[in-house]
């Protein structure tokens, strides 16, 4: 069963309190967003790589988190290649050379995104996030709902697990027929009435040990607040940096 594991990391940036790290992110991401040129965007990707680096995330786990997205920005740049209107690829005339670059473009922009969050955000539980996000004023309802969303997906996933290998050890065999179908049915309406049951007693669980609302943690303190409120000026000069240099105005 997947758990609530962060990115393995170390140094200053990851010992930050959640919520700096959160804006710091945000501040970042807004400012590599509307990035126009590909000169930004590459050093934009630059300074996600250098904050992976600097948080000393595994190279292996950081690729792992990026190959789904990465996935996605393949078939998108193909996508873009054949079907934007430009001009026309001298080797292969059906490929629009503005295509190729606009979806390489925001391919280098979506994982210059992508490291920052892990760098940033990956790096911290989904517990710590919600509690920096409540932290930063976020309606309670909004933040209980994001982390009791993220538990209820394992909730889900771990319920259909047991169901698969009860089937599985009972010599279920899937097959193009009436019997395949109503057993996947029967799963599937299991699945979801596990998964809600576990829910009611997650609930009457955190009911009983008093739970009013505010995530509370055992976990260390974080860093001091000035730190965190100089990193995010820094990332914020960074952030500023990129967007002068995609405007022309830096060499």
């Amino acid at each position: 069963m997947i758990r609530d594991a962060p990115l393995p990391g170390a140094g200053p940036l990851v010992r930050l309190d959640v919520a700096h790290k959160l804006v710091g992110a945000g501040v970042l991401a807004c400012a590599v967003a509307p990035l126009r040129t590909l000169d930004a965007a590459l050093a934009a990707l630059a300074l996600g790589l250098g904050l992976l680096a600097a948080c000393r995330v595994p190279p292996g786990a950081a690729l792992r988190r990026l190959g789904p997205p990465n996935a996605f920005f393949a078939f998108m740049f193909a996508t873009l290649a054949l079907t934007y209107p430009g001009r026309p690829w001298p080797l292969w005339p059906a490929v629009s050379l503005d295509g190729l670059e606009l979806g390489l473009r925001i391919a280098v922009k979506g994982n210059a995104m992508f490291c920052v969050l892990l760098a940033l955000v990956g790096t911290s539980t989904v517990a710590s996030a919600a509690r920096g996000l409540q932290r930063l004023g976020l309606p309670q309802k909004f933040v209980l709902l994001l982390a009791f969303s993220y538990r209820q997906i394992w909730i889900t996933a771990g319920e259909f697990e047991r169901l698969r290998q009860a089937c599985t050890a009972r010599c279920f065999e899937p097959g193009m027929n009436m019997h395949t179908y109503r057993t996947t049915a029967c799963l599937l309406a299991q699945t979801i009435a596990g998964s809600l049951h576990r829910a009611v007693r997650v609930r009457d669980a955190m009911t009983a040990r008093g739970f009013d609302g505010h995530f509370r943690t055992l976990e260390p303190q974080a860093g001091a607040a000035g730190a965190g409120v100089l990193a995010v000026a820094l990332l914020a000069c960074a952030g500023g940096g990129l967007l002068l240099l995609d405007r022309g105005w830096l060499p």
